[in-house]
């Protein structure tokens, strides 16, 4: 398996950061009354945000590790979660928003991954 580079941070920034809850139900809307609802899966992904601050040398590295290790997000990877810090598979589920520069040599970006099982 594929593991988080270790010379990126794995500290994950409070503010901003979102962690979903499983959609296991499947809904379908009926011609009157209410939309009926049943269990679709017993387990499934988890839809996350990671904040995160990096150097440019940093920026450089998750470039290279998206791009080239991951082939631009299409395979999943292991890294430790922020809240639980248990180690989980995840993997992106869209492109990567721009980056922002916050300061001389610091760049705010967010992962959209979710927590695989």
């Amino acid at each position: 398996m594929i593991e988080w580079p270790t010379t990126l941070p794995d500290f994950v920034l409070r503010a901003g950061y979102a962690e979903g809850f499983k959609n296991l139900v499947i809904r379908t809307k009926m011609d009157t009354g209410a939309t009926k609802r049943r269990r679709r899966f017993s387990d499934g992904p988890e839809a996350h945000k990671f904040p995160m601050h990096f150097t440019s040398a940093e920026l450089d590295i998750f470039k290279d590790f998206f791009e080239n290790t991951i082939y631009g997000g299409a395979l999943s990877f292991q890294r430790i979660h922020p809240r639980t810090n248990a180690i989980e598979t995840w993997a992106f589920t869209e492109i990567i928003p721009p980056v922002k520069a916050s300061g001389p040599d610091t760049y705010d970006i967010i992962l959209p991954l979710e927590k695989l099982q």
